[in-house]
């Protein structure tokens, strides 16, 4: 190993929103790039800058997107790690940097051991990586119940909107049950590695 390279967790932030309201309701982007913010701080960091100059997203799969596309026929994001990346203002993440975990819950440890693993051996640019997941069931259900899921397009909660511009696939595996998504509730959380 080599000691000038070790990778070092320098801020995590986790953030819980379950919000009601269509309006009020975070995207899943916009959950990660809050808890993103809030790992900056953690980080004694000013988050901004330290968001723009992101080398790398990981993002864990999401249970949200297979409901996605039992309602709208599709999936909602062809590349989410590149939509957050576009989020959080990190803009020079080239695409073969936006990945993606395997269904599981040994996605986030496999993710940051590949990560770190790939930095020791210097085949990672230099700088913050984020590394982070979002659900947004629970926003998603209020909004399904309350008959306004036809809105959810328009206001970001796909690839429809402005920020997604790559057609290039991250790196996926097989989907997860989706009968498995109660368990879980909307929360973001994200490291982010310098």
């Amino acid at each position: 190993m080599d000691k000038d390279r070790q990778v070092v967790i320098v801020g995590v932030g986790r953030l819980t929103n379950r919000e009601k309201s269509v309006e009020k309701s975070l995207t899943p982007a916009q959950l990660v790039h809050e808890a993103a913010k809030l790992a900056a701080v953690d980080a004694g960091l000013e988050a901004g800058p330290v968001l723009a100059d992101v080398q790398m997203v990981c993002m864990m799969d999401m249970f949200f997107e297979e409901r996605w596309k039992g309602r709208f026929g599709s999936r909602p994001y062809a590349n989410f790690p590149r939509t957050v990346a576009n989020t959080i203002g990190a803009r020079a993440v080239r695409d073969d940097l936006c990945w993606r975990s395997f269904p599981g819950g040994n996605g986030p440890q496999y993710v940051l051991n590949k990560v770190g693993e790939l930095l020791n051996q210097g085949k990672l640019p230099q700088g913050p990586i984020l590394i982070g997941g979002a659900e947004a069931n629970h926003s998603f259900d209020n909004i399904a119940r309350a008959g306004r899921h036809e809105e959810l397009p328009s206001l970001g909660w796909c690839d429809s909107n402005e920020f997604s511009k790559s057609t290039k696939k991250p790196k996926v595996g097989s989907r997860a049950c989706e009968s498995q998504y109660k368990q879980y509730k909307q929360y973001s959380c994200c490291c982010v590695v310098l």
